[in-house]
């Protein structure tokens, strides 16, 4: 047999070879790959020249989602649009804050939570119901024209409610006088149009156009003063109210169903009561605590809760104070283990002494009286301090 010739056809899309029996070359097409990627954002082509598979990309989608914080682009590896988030700092230097960012709409987000060191500003219905007041040089009427600037102030819940968006009908409810009662029936809309309530049927205004219900009051005067305030909404009534009192049948009651603990829930109970629902608590320790919180951080405050001192062997146990709160007269009772010279302070809020006495102490139980109708309301420390031990117990004074 004679050498076979070169079969090669120089074309990749063949298996070459030769037919000894017929003596001549065969070329056998071979059938082309599958091309397909699995990617719908590519056109697959089999080029037979190059004899190789060709995924072309069609032209992306616009991937703009109108989002100034995200950088938009698109995958060819999952034919998808990728709208990566741009870091943002939203850190606001407040430790009373969560701090966020929202790219939903490109805005930091600064949630107040509650925060042992805050500052919390109320003020009380008393205030608001005279014109002749100033807080931090604003006038009153000034203050609840911005305070209901953002809207009306609803109190109530359901078919028992009363809207205040007029400064003068705040001035004119309050503050109150009466009981803790529910809202009567009707949604009535406190303006200068009606007299401010005094030409409709609502039955609770007195004679002067007071309203005639402390807990709506309260309800009303807690509510402008989370929009003066506005984290005040979540301080915690265990730490900055309980702690700071001690015993309080009225208060702990209340307290304790609410969840969480705060302002806010408070609020919420408080308006479901005016409402005439059954809240599972006497309407009156309602109003109570509504109180306790609006004279308590009157003007300006920090919770004080765990931040007195107190001796390693805990004998701050035995400084008794009563009753708290206290709108006069103040009972100490001091048991002291001898014969000894004390010096009793009264630290205001701010740190600073507002009454130092000095007193002989008596092995065994000792009964002091103090008069503070003169001190302003708001919370107070008292200590006593007996040779090198200090003896500490926060009181709340109210009017």
């Amino acid at each position: 047999p004679i050498p076979p010739p070169d079969c090669d056809d120089n074309d990749c899309n063949t298996v070459d070879s030769y037919d000894s029996t017929t003596c001549e070359c065969v070329n056998a097409p071979i059938p082309p790959p599958d091309c397909d990627d699995g990617k719908e954002c590519t056109v697959d082509n089999y080029i037979y020249d190059a004899c190789m598979c060709e995924n072309i990309p069609i032209d992306p989608p616009s991937c703009d989602d109108g989002l100034d914080c995200t950088m938009d682009s698109y995958s060819f590896e999952t034919c998808e649009c990728i709208n990566d988030p741009i870091p943002q700092d939203c850190d606001d230097g407040l430790e009373c804050t969560i701090d966020s960012y929202d790219y939903s709409t490109c805005t930091c987000i600064n949630d107040p939570v509650f925060c042992e060191s805050e500052e919390y500003c109320t003020l009380t219905q008393g205030f608001y119901g005279s014109k002749g007041g100033k807080f931090e040089g604003t006038p009153t009427t000034d203050l609840i024209d911005d305070l209901l600037a953002s809207g009306p102030i609803v109190i109530g819940f359901g078919s028992n409610t009363v809207t205040i968006g007029e400064t003068d009908c705040v001035l004119s409810l309050l503050p109150s006088q009466g009981g803790s009662h529910p809202l009567p029936a009707g949604n009535y809309d406190a303006n200068s149009g009606n007299d401010c309530l005094g030409d409709t049927s609502f039955d609770q205004l007195s004679k002067n156009g007071r309203i005639q219900n402390t807990l709506a009051a309260q309800v009303i005067t807690l509510s402008l003063n989370v929009r003066l305030n506005p984290v005040l909404e979540y301080m915690d009534l265990n730490n900055c109210i309980l702690d700071q009192i001690g015993d309080d049948a009225d208060a702990s009651a209340v307290i304790a169903l609410l969840d969480p603990p705060n302002v806010g829930s408070l609020l919420d109970l408080a308006n479901a009561a005016l409402g005439g629902e059954d809240v599972g608590v006497e309407l009156g320790s309602i109003t109570h605590l509504l109180g306790l919180i609006n004279d308590t951080y009157d003007e300006c405050a920090t919770c004080l809760a765990n931040s007195a001192k107190r001796d390693e062997s805990g004998l701050s146990a035995s400084l008794q104070l009563s009753p708290i709160p206290t709108n006069s007269e103040l009972n100490v009772a001091f048991t002291s283990v001898e014969k000894a010279a004390g010096v009793l302070n009264i630290y205001n809020v701010t740190g600073n002494i507002v009454r130092s006495i000095k007193v002989d102490l008596v092995q065994g139980q000792n009964n002091l009286q103090l008069q503070l109708a003169d001190l302003t309301t708001g919370i107070y420390v008292l200590s006593l301090q007996v040779v090198d031990q200090e003896y500490q117990q926060k009181f709340l004074k109210v009017e």
